[in-house]
């Protein structure tokens, strides 16, 4: 309860948000940073929203790099399709666009879309155009091996790592996580999922390579693990 509130209240007061921009630190990021692969890796990327940080990974990275990306906002999918369809049309074979979203099970949700990067869940409400989310135990299984695992799915993040520790099969697939978690204003509920994510993380033999709570941090396997 300490650990988690200690988190809630540094997100909340956001000192590392100017921290994290004035040490330029987003370049920490694998795919912001593409110099770390070296070719024949494989990197999925879960909430690829219009493929801005996609365009720019693929511009950098080796071409023999396998590309998983999963967006399941039509809206959102339609523009990521129209970024790199340059990339698609000058034979990049191993660019795959999933039109669906992972999580804890196979459903359909709806979900309210906005301009500014950020896409809800909306629990109780009809709506016109469904997305698809598969489990993401699951679709993990199509993956010999995922190097690097990017999830930046406004809040999809907890499903998925807490799905994948219940599935030790799916988890040991991936050799990295980098992920933004999202934290609800005050919301101690995701605190101690995140504080719960992070022992099963451990657990697994992973260990975490940097953190900015609630903006950004990697988890990798363990050598030899």
């Amino acid at each position: 309860d300490l650990e988690h509130r200690r988190y809630g209240r540094l997100w909340l007061s956001r000192p590392h948000w100017q921290a994290w921009q004035r040490a330029g630190a987003d370049r920490m990021r694998r795919l912001r940073d593409p110099t770390h692969f070296r070719g024949g890796e494989v990197l999925v990327d879960v909430g690829s929203y219009v493929g801005v940080d996609l365009v720019n990974f693929l511009r950098r990275a080796p071409a023999t790099v396998t590309v998983h990306t999963f967006e399941p906002v039509a809206m959102y999918r339609e523009k990521l399709q129209q970024r790199v369809r340059r990339f698609v049309a000058s034979g990049h074979e191993r660019l795959h666009i999933h039109a669906f979203g992972l999580g804890k099970s196979n459903h359909t949700a709806c979900f309210a879309a906005s301009k500014a990067a950020s896409t809800d869940e909306l629990s109780g409400t009809s709506c016109n155009s469904p997305s698809e989310i598969v489990d993401a135990a699951v679709a993990l299984r199509q993956f010999p091996r995922v190097d690097v695992m990017q999830l930046n799915c406004e809040g999809c993040e907890y499903e998925v790592l807490e799905r994948l520790l219940e599935s030790p099969a799916a988890l040991a697939t991936v050799r990295s996580f980098e992920v933004q978690f999202h934290l609800d204003w005050g919301a101690q509920k995701d605190t101690a999922r995140y504080c719960r994510i992070e022992a099963g993380l451990r657990a697994a033999a992973f260990a975490l390579d940097y953190r900015h709570p609630f903006l950004w941090e990697r988890w990798s396997k363990r050598s030899g693990a």
